[in-house]
């Protein structure tokens, strides 16, 4: 059985590796994951085409097209969402939480108080390795 938990970017690949191999994890943490495919940065220009790949990879939208059988499959895992209330990635936390809850599937969400920062993930990290390890000590 393997845990995982990531953040950042760290947390995108542990949201889109659990999505795409639910059946390799017993628990996952995502914390202040990119999970929507809009761009964060407004000052920049994007192509449609980097746009478009974006959406197509976000955290929403895999939740969003699920099968049946990965539904079951993501059920088995111990998800927990985690993300500072003033993170610039917050909305894509929350539409993915919420997808979640529409397909069903058991989703734990921790809203802190903080932004995409590392004394944020300080805290975040203090609290979801533990959670994310329990399933080792049963």
């Amino acid at each position: 059985t393997r845990a995982i938990a990531g953040l950042s970017m760290g947390g995108y690949g542990t949201m889109f590796y659990t999505m795409r191999h639910p059946e390799l994890f017993s628990s996952a943490c995502p914390i202040s994951a990119r999970m929507s495919g809009t761009p964060y940065n407004k000052n920049r220009s994007y192509t449609d085409e980097y746009i478009s790949t974006l959406d197509s990879l976000s955290g929403v939208k895999l939740a969003q097209s699920l099968s049946d059988e990965q539904v079951a499959a993501l059920r088995k895992v111990r998800l927990r969402v985690d993300c500072g209330d003033d993170d610039f990635l917050f909305d894509g936390n929350m539409d993915f939480y919420q997808a979640m809850r529409r397909a069903h599937i058991p989703c734990q969400l921790r809203v802190r108080d903080g932004g995409h920062t590392w004394e944020y993930w300080h805290s975040a990290l203090y609290i979801a390795l533990p959670w994310v390890s329990r399933v080792f000590t049963k």
